[in-house]
């Protein structure tokens, strides 16, 4: 049974070399779509040998107008214990930024697993880490997604310290609130509209909305006109 796909942050300058290493350990290349790639609507290039999957983010992400450059987070990575080796790894604070503003870019429907990762994240820092994680949602745009984000780990996990989730646009908040219990059956259940839902909800700019509105529906009559 194939497991889930692995992330993995490249900087842009870098991907080529990470591809050529995948294709010398066995793996192929898939790309996004080419209307995909021309509306920078594609944040990773895959790497599979038909069992594993890697996803090498060149971006961050590509959804909701937040800030998605890879450069940031690399240049405050820092190496941990790896077997007998060492790995590169985000912050902590960006780690688990990362894990709460991804599933909100997903609409709240892509792996639940996403709750466990912050729910460890935060309890395993040698210091709390939400201020931080604030610091970088609010200087990235993702203030909403993040406290969205916190939202459903309250909903979920209520005895997780989230530390008082409050603060930006508290009605639309409350309308993802509400579509929890309906959400949390997944992407695989629910199809692309659970996510095509929530995520008008979550844009920090409102003005950011009617672009992103514009070019889903050339993209959606793109995929309409290759079916």
């Amino acid at each position: 049974r194939p497991m889930a796909d692995i992330d993995l942050l490249c900087a842009p300058d870098e991907l080529g070399r990470a591809v050529e290493l995948g294709r010398d350990l066995g793996m192929t290349r898939y790309d996004p779509e080419p209307f995909r790639v021309a509306r920078a609507a594609s944040h990773d290039v895959k790497l599979s040998d038909g069992v594993v999957t890697i996803e090498l983010h060149h971006r961050l992400w590509h959804e909701l107008r937040i800030a998605r450059d890879v450069e940031p987070v690399l240049a405050r990575a820092r190496q941990v214990p790896f077997g007998e080796a060492t790995a590169w790894a985000p912050d902590e604070a960006d780690h688990l930024y990362i894990v709460c503003v991804h599933a909100a870019t997903h609409g709240f429907t892509g792996n639940a697993l996403w709750m466990c990762d912050a729910a460890l994240l935060a309890a395993g820092a040698a210091a709390p880490l939400w201020a931080a994680v604030a610091e970088r949602a609010a200087a990235a745009h993702a203030r909403v997604a993040l406290a969205a984000a916190r939202d459903q780990l309250a909903a979920t996990m209520p005895w997780l310290d989230v530390e008082g989730v409050g603060g930006a646009a508290p009605l639309r908040r409350a309308i993802v609130r509400g579509m929890t219990p309906w959400l949390q059956r997944g992407e695989a259940e629910l199809g692309p509209w659970g996510s095509r839902l929530v995520r008008p909800l979550l844009f920090d700019r409102a003005r950011d909305l009617g672009g992103w509105a514009v070019e889903k529906l050339a993209m959606w009559r793109k995929l309409r006109d290759q079916a």
